[in-house]
């Protein structure tokens, strides 16, 4: 069960896709046997669920196969959203009408617009109201996507010095806040990619750290390696059930004891490993939160001139 505002940032902000929700007709009885396999699912699911490698549109087919008439789903296997969007909309399950209106959709939550056209648009505004005021070398950058991806957060720190000394004076909040909202957007996918290599490199030391024999871990790295594979092992949907498969009754649940001053201090040796063995990123996201909290003051101290 992944949360729906993760996803919304995830395929808006990081992958670039647009969204498209489609409540589906169902009667109540298919309603509440959907609720019960998605629960069972949920219980029953062996790895962690990742959203940029799963394929969101197969496992939903996967449901829906068990809810309506076995010939309407027969050998269906949905490879790609389109795919299972216009059976859906074949088998009457989906109103393809409620997207026509993009605009109106997406004011009702139905459409979720790419984060795309919103920071090429930011990047035009921007490097149109800086020239000729500010030399070149100060934005090399062709479009909003290398100035994403490429520039530093010093160097984009020089960019809003100069800014600052823009004349005349009332053009600077307007390309103050468009500034700010990119920096935002690189704060976030920053953010995004540093959560998926500590996650990753963690994964890592618990695979060593549970096998048996030599390691060459150091005792540090060891050491968090056991605490994660503890902690996968006691929080994880299929290590709270006593027995059985599925949605677990109430005396199906193991009680598994953490104390809390343990988990603290594992919470703390974990931020220490994530310092000493991340500096440049962690230094990364600092600059940026710095970048982030100059062009606030700097938004405050021009709001008058809006």
């Amino acid at each position: 069960i992944y949360p729906w505002s993760d996803t919304k940032n995830f395929f808006g902000k990081l992958a670039l896709r647009d969204l498209e929700s489609y409540p589906l007709k169902l009667n109540p009885d298919q309603r509440k046997i959907l609720v019960y396999r998605i629960l069972e699912n949920y219980w029953s699911y062996g790895s962690r669920h990742e959203p940029e490698k799963s394929l969101p549109s197969a496992e939903l087919g996967h449901l829906l196969k068990g809810i309506l008439e076995p010939r309407s789903m027969k050998g269906f296997v949905a490879r790609a959203p389109a795919q299972l969007k216009a059976r859906l909309a074949r088998l009457n399950l989906i109103d393809l009408g409620l997207v026509k209106d993009r605009r109106t959709a997406e004011e009702r939550g139905q459409l979720i617009f790419s984060a795309e056209s919103l920071y090429q648009s930011t990047f035009d505004r921007i490097q149109s109201r800086i020239n000729p005021g500010i030399s070149s070398d100060l934005c090399p950058w062709s479009d909003w996507s290398e100035y994403i991806s490429r520039s530093s957060p010093q160097e984009r720190s020089k960019l809003f010095a100069a800014v600052a000394q823009l004349r005349p004076i009332t053009e600077q909040p307007r390309i103050i806040e468009d500034l700010d909202v990119l920096e935002s957007a690189i704060e976030f996918r920053r953010t995004q990619e540093f959560r998926l290599q500590i996650q990753r490199k963690l994964d890592s030391l618990a695979d060593e750290a549970d096998r048996r024999g030599v390691t060459r871990l150091s005792k540090a790295d060891f050491q968090i390696g056991r605490w994660v594979q503890k902690s996968i092992k006691t929080t994880h949907p299929l290590s709270l059930l006593k027995h059985g498969y599925g949605i677990p009754l109430t005396q199906e649940f193991n009680k598994n004891s953490i104390d809390p001053a343990e988990s603290e201090k594992n919470l703390l040796n974990l931020k220490t490993w994530v310092h000493e063995n991340f500096k440049t990123e962690v230094e990364t996201l600092k600059a940026i939160e710095k970048n982030r909290t100059d062009l606030v003051r700097k938004m405050a101290a021009t709001s008058h001139y809006f």
